[in-house]
């Protein structure tokens, strides 16, 4: 039996990749004046930084001390091979302190249901004191360190998921889109509900994007067993889908076999998916063509209000893959493809 298991783990290593590496990362402090207290932050650059002078888009990944491992594992796994679905991105995750407090809204003592919340609930309503200290103090620190393409998305689970909709409600400039996971949307209901409503009801978001992704979540604080955070999230992201507001691109998923735990995940695979779902360049299309492409990046573009270009490497990466497979009509357009979007300048605001 010994040797017969022998032989088959020699079989299945021979099958099976090596595990790819942790991601890597530092871990930085930044000193806030705004939230009077010292903040830890990570960052994991993409494979290749410090070997070439592209500029990516950032990702702020709230509770990383949670978050942070399996989100940049998986926003890397994506972005890397000879046909990555996403572009290559500085990763950034932020560390908790006060998670009450910098997450939640508004100031309130109370449940849904009427009763009283934990003493954490008395410092409720920190969440535009740290959005300011994201959109002041930690984004410039970025910006000023390393090579950024105007692209920042926010991505939060739960109470990072109310962050996001606060930031997208009190319209920050600094993010382009959010992605919000099983939001509580049952904090402060239906008062700080009816804000959000309200506001989206306005429309006239400069734009932005909005991808939710909603979990089948059997519990609710303060309701126990019950559906009442699920539904909020439901019937909110149906009334953005009926009556899609101006400039806000929104998209809704609804996970049935997924708890509010597990669906971090998967909500974070589909959400960067789509966000940059006019990315990956197709070159087994039927219908690739230079033209195509160029066509394709422009939608992809308007989405964020910003010109987007494919990055030189990722380009260069498809020629030598279509070389390697000897598609040479494949090769050729992508060869002037390369060209011309070397003329295009990048980055700029879209009028």
């Amino acid at each position: 039996m010994r040797y017969f298991l022998v032989v088959v783990g020699l079989l299945m290593g021979s099958v099976i990749s090596p595990p790819t590496a942790a991601v890597e990362y530092q871990s930085q402090q930044l000193q806030s004046k705004l939230l009077k207290e010292t903040r830890q932050y990570l960052i994991a650059l993409p494979e290749g930084y410090a070997q070439s002078t592209e500029v990516y888009p950032v990702i702020y990944l709230l509770d990383a001390d949670e978050q942070f491992d399996h989100m940049a594992s998986l926003l890397q796994f994506l972005s890397q091979g000879a046909m990555p679905q996403i572009p290559k991105m500085i990763i950034v995750g932020i560390n908790n302190t006060e998670r009450m407090r910098d997450y939640t809204p508004t100031h309130t003592l109370m449940l849904p249901s009427g009763k009283k919340g934990n003493p954490k609930y008395q410092q409720t309503g920190g969440a535009g004191r740290f959005l300011d200290f994201i959109e002041q103090e930690l984004a410039p620190s970025i910006h000023s360190q390393l090579r950024t393409n105007g692209i920042n998305v926010l991505v939060g689970h739960s109470f990072g998921g109310l962050l996001a909709m606060e930031a997208l409600r009190t319209d920050r400039q600094l993010f382009s889109a959010y992605i919000a996971i099983d939001t509580s949307l049952w904090f402060d209901s239906p008062h700080y509900l009816t804000q959000l409503e309200n506001r989206v009801e306005k429309g006239d978001f400069k734009q932005k994007q909005l991808v939710m992704a909603i979990a089948n979540n059997p519990l609710s604080p303060g309701f126990g067993v019950s559906s009442y955070h699920r539904d909020l999230n439901l019937a909110f992201a149906d009334k953005l889908t009926k009556s899609p507001p101006q400039g806000l691109s929104f998209a809704a998923k609804y996970y049935p076999d997924e708890t509010h735990q597990s669906v971090s995940h998967i909500g974070l695979y589909d959400g960067i998916r789509h966000l940059f779902k006019d990315f990956a360049i197709d070159i087994y299309a039927d219908t690739f063509s230079k033209q195509q492409v160029i066509d394709q990046y422009r939608l992809l573009s308007e989405r964020f209000g910003l010109r987007v270009t494919p990055p030189q490497q990722y380009l260069e990466q498809l020629i030598q893959y279509s070389e390697r497979q000897q598609l040479s009509d494949r090769k050729q357009s992508l060869e002037s493809l390369k060209a011309y979007f070397a003329g295009v300048k990048s980055n700029e605001a879209l009028r």
